[in-house]
């Protein structure tokens, strides 16, 4: 009756070391692991040989598991994927896509955790010493530490050189079906990602994690889906070269400023792909500096030869001199800021813009009801639309002068009743002007 349901490949990868190869015998194949079985796939599991997903299907595609016939979904798809490493040419660009010795790795992580739990629970066992456990306690602190900064590296170098090289096989025409099995892989590494961060701050005993710790964690989870908003970007925005066009016309008011060109310098926050810092290259700006959150579009400005920094913009900005930058931009960002937050952020703009300096931020107008009410919500990272009206209160009141509104971006739609025109044909964007004199 049993074998009878549908299963998925992350209903038995959630699972990790001796537990994880039970669960898959006990799934694929309806019995419990014999000795020689758990020995010989826990050594491949644990020195990065296979990785889980080469177990399961080793299992369910092995003679004793295709009589068995458990229904696994995906379960073809992913033999195919190991038939096509085996190829010559085109498996050597899939084996390389697929990034597995960025999977072995993390099993490796995962085992190393697993025998600190162990050993501590061991010592917990007998009778020992304060001192002994003092001695236990950061030696587990020190070694996770270390294997902590490890993932933390090998999470932005794979998600980086996953991207580049899927778009290096894009741009080669690879074969399509080849691409949609790296994204599946992307995906799934991603969730698999996910469980062991999950794991390690469930199993390891919280007296053995300091906030900073708690925090490196919690702030590298967010990374996870760096590839998927970038997609989400591409999809939902626009291209670059269109983006450019449209911040064409800020350019006017960087002219204005009582700045000479070695005066002006920039700081955009939350820069993306880097379309405004190129468009002020392009006008022949030269002190240009960027912040973005997102690993891969870090990456994509560097390729542009841009000044781009990983990291968050309000801790950026707190780091700042007063009196540091002549611009402060930021496009498509306040709309994601908690309120407090915001506030903080142009307090620190403020502080930190030289006197007669301009910021601009850019964000939906909620004033379009199409926006307000349907595409403002398409991105999921959004927080709260903020009115036009309410975005010149708050940089007045943290004390900003001259603000204005700027509406951009109509559509061409136009309505002879002047209320429906506005409800409906409203400008989709708007920019909050001010400046720190």
């Amino acid at each position: 009756e049993d074998f009878k349901k549908i299963y998925t490949y992350q209903d038995i990868q959630k699972y990790h070391d001796e537990e994880f190869i039970k669960k898959a015998y006990s799934i694929l194949l309806g019995r419990d692991v014999d000795e020689v079985g758990l020995n010989h796939y826990l050594n491949l599991l644990r020195t990065g040989k296979y990785t889980k997903a080469d177990i399961i299907s080793a299992l369910r595609f092995s003679k004793e598991g295709r009589e068995k016939n458990v229904n696994l979904l995906g379960a073809k798809k992913r033999y195919i994927s190991y038939l096509i490493t085996k190829m010559p040419l085109v498996g050597k660009i899939y084996r390389f896509l697929r990034q597995d010795n960025f999977t072995h790795k993390l099993q490796q992580l995962e085992f190393s955790i697993k025998q600190q739990i162990s050993q501590l629970q061991d010592i917990l066992s007998t009778k020992t010493t304060l001192k002994d456990l003092h001695t236990l306690q950061k030696q587990i602190e020190t070694n996770f530490k270390k294997e902590l900064n490890n993932l933390e590296n090998d999470i932005k170098n794979t998600l980086i050189t996953i991207e580049k090289n899927l778009n290096q096989a894009l741009d080669k025409k690879a074969d399509l079906q080849i691409i949609d099995y790296a994204k599946d892989y992307i995906k799934l590494t991603t969730q698999n990602l996910q469980n062991l961060i999950d794991e390690a701050k469930k199993r390891l005993p919280k007296e053995f994690l300091n906030q900073d710790e708690l925090l490196k964690i919690t702030k590298e989870e967010k990374h996870l889906y760096d590839a998927l908003y970038v997609e989400f970007e591409d999809n939902f925005r626009g291209d670059s070269k269109s983006i450019k066009q449209r911040l064409k016309i800020y350019l006017p008011y960087i002219k204005k400023l009582p700045f000479t060109n070695d005066e002006l310098n920039f700081l955009d926050l939350g820069c993306g792909r880097g379309e405004w810092l190129s468009l002020l290259k392009d006008s022949n700006y030269k002190n240009l500096k960027g912040v973005d959150l997102n690993h891969i579009m870090v990456e994509i400005s560097k390729k542009q030869n841009l000044d781009v920094v990983l990291q968050d913009a309000l801790d950026y900005l707190k780091n700042q001199k007063n009196n540091s930058f002549a611009v402060i931009t930021g496009f498509h960002i306040i709309e994601h800021l908690p309120f407090e937050t915001l506030v903080q952020l142009y307090d620190q703009v403020l502080r930190v813009l030289k006197p007669n300096g301009i910021a601009i931020f850019e964000t939906p107008n909620p004033e379009n009801v199409f926006v307000g009410t349907s595409n403002f919500y398409t991105d999921p990272t959004h927080k709260n639309p903020i009115p036009p009206q309410t975005s010149e209160f708050l940089l007045k009141q943290r004390g900003f002068k001259d603000v204005t509104i700027k509406k951009i971006n109509y559509k061409n739609i136009h309505y002879e009743d002047p209320n429906i025109n506005h409800l409906f044909a409203s400008s989709t964007d708007y920019a909050v002007i001010g400046y720190k004199l």
